[in-house]
Order: structure tokens, then C-alpha cells, then sequence
């Protein structure tokens, strides 16, 4: 009987827990950098399973490596948090410091270390999925000598395994 229990609890702790999750996403970036040539993004990030969860919130780890289509490349890791607002829609909001590469002066954002932070707004697709809009800005924080950041918008897909 014990081992009855402990088999239904173990579903019902797996049912309410979330899944650790692939990102892909494409999008723009704009350099606040007079001369800087803007451009594409490509972004493949690692959600782990949340480690924290209460409700519709959830907080978890997560890794970014993220290229320019100027060849400027940014890896990092951080928090990821999550609100699910009803089953067809939540809310992700991400602070992630991490190594920034530049390819060019003109897209240099003041230190090797740089802070990026994302909002983004996902729909839940029957299959599982999730398809996201999302708004990131990265910043040195006045660590370096200049600070001119750099926004983003990014279009992302979702996978859970």
C-alpha cells in the first residue's frame, strides 16, 4: 500500500512540475552605438526545470549562447522566472550576466562582462509548445568605460522535454 502512495504522489509531484525547455528564437538588434551596424540575432537558450515553485510562479536556472549575424556572440546564465497567467498564456522575465564577444568596435558595449535582461509574453500551443514575443536589453551596468547597451526583439519557439 505504501508503495501505491508513493507512486501517486510521485504523479502528482510530476503533473505540476514544469518541464526543462529548449528556446529557439530570431529577431533584430539595435546597438545604441553611433555607426554600429544593427542586425540579426539568433539565440538558443536551456531552461532547467524550476527548482522553486508557488502557484502560477516558477523560478529556475538557465544558459543563453546568442550570435549577431555581425559575428558579435554573447553566453551567459542566470534566473529565469515564469508566471502562467491561464493555460494558453504566460509571462517570462530573465536576468542572465555573461561574456560578450564584440566583432567590431562599433558594437562593442564597454566590458567582456555584460548583464542581460528579457521580458517575454508566450502563447501555449496544443502540442505543447510555446511560441513567445520577447523584449531584451544588455548592459555592462557602468562597468566599463563606455555603456551604449543594445536592445533586442526576439520571436521564440518553445520545446519542453
Amino acid at each position: 500500500m505504501k508503495a501505491v502512495w508513493l507512486a501517486a504522489g510521485f504523479c502528482a509531484v510530476a503533473s505540476v512540475s514544469s518541464a526543462q525547455e529548449l528556446v529557439l528564437g530570431a529577431g533584430y538588434t539595435d546597438f545604441n552605438q553611433n555607426g554600429a551596424n544593427d542586425s540579426a540575432i539568433l539565440s538558443l537558450e536551456y531552461h532547467a526545470t524550476p527548482f522553486y515553485e508557488n502557484g502560477n510562479f516558477t523560478l529556475g536556472w538557465g544558459g543563453v549562447v546568442s550570435a549577431q549575424a555581425g559575428g558579435d556572440i554573447f553566453v551567459g546564465g542566470g534566473l529565469v522566472s515564469k508566471y502562467a497567467f491561464s493555460s494558453d498564456w504566460s509571462a517570462e522575465a530573465s536576468v542572465m550576466p555573461g561574456a560578450y564577444f564584440e566583432d567590431s568596435a562599433l558594437t562593442d558595449l564597454g566590458h567582456t562582462l555584460e548583464f542581460r535582461s528579457l521580458i517575454g509574453l508566450a502563447y501555449h500551443l496544443p502540442s505543447g509548445d510555446k511560441i513567445s514575443l520577447a523584449v531584451l536589453h544588455k548592459s555592462n551596468a557602468g562597468l566599463g568605460n563606455i555603456n551604449p547597451g543594445a536592445n533586442t526583439v526576439l520571436l521564440r519557439w518553445h520545446r519542453s522535454f
